[in-house]
């Protein structure tokens, strides 16, 4: 359900989510210099989107993932084991 505001409109709540900053191929374990913070809107991310960097700094990228994109749990395996 969508929050209104006083004058009706529905809310634009926003939630800072993780992205890659430039392309990031199969295997490669993340970096800081990987990822950046983006805010979107809070009813338009996966389930699965991640919102701290901590989170996804060591692990590895199970799949090559294009600059741009969001990472999600999905796409990160544990540091060595894609």
């Amino acid at each position: 359900m969508h929050e209104k505001s006083a004058t009706g409109q529905a809310s634009k709540e926003e939630i800072a989510l993780v992205f890659c900053k430039r392309d990031v191929a199969k295997g490669k374990i993340f970096e800081n210099d990987d990822l950046e913070i983006v805010k979107r809107s809070l009813q338009k991310y996966p389930q699965d989107a991640i919102s701290d960097p901590a989170e996804v700094v060591g692990k590895v990228a199970k799949y090559g993932i294009k600059a741009g994109s969001m990472v999600g749990y999905h796409d990160i395996g544990e540091g060595g084991h894609p």
